[in-house]
């Protein structure tokens, strides 16, 4: 009686089928993380925070980089920064530990430590967590 539904049923379970087998030809999704991509990403966000560039300024560069960082939204100035070991690889997301030295605003130095939390698909992205 109505022929169509048949046909979109069809072609449904095909686009489904064909999205499955995308992800699994992958080996692990479409959202694994490039460690490589992602520490240098964090290196590249940190040296140009010291060096006194904007957020925004990361956003216009290629590859673009996402960073959110309080202190940096603040406005404080980075001095020095070290990145500790002891990385964290999610499969997706790679955390991070680092030692930030920031300018106060009596001009004295602060030590702050600090993870990120980075993440390379499907867009680069430096995130600043809490830290305990």
């Amino acid at each position: 009686m109505f022929p169509f539904v048949n046909v979109r049923r069809r072609n449904l379970l095909a686009v489904v089928c064909l999205l499955l087998v995308a992800c699994i030809g992958c080996g692990s999704g479409p959202w694994k993380l490039d460690v490589d991509v992602a520490s240098e990403s964090l290196e590249t966000s940190l040296k140009a925070w010291k060096g006194g560039e904007t957020l925004a300024a990361l956003e216009q560069k290629s590859p673009k980089i996402i960073v959110s960082d309080v202190d940096w939204k603040a406005g404080k100035k980075l001095l020095e920064f070290k990145v500790k070991e002891g990385d964290s690889n999610e499969g997706t997301n790679l955390r991070k530990f680092v030692e930030l030295t920031l300018q106060s605003e009596s001009g004295q130095p602060i030590r702050v430590d600090a993870a990120y939390l980075i993440s390379t698909r499907p867009t680069i992205t430096v995130f600043r967590q809490e830290t305990e």
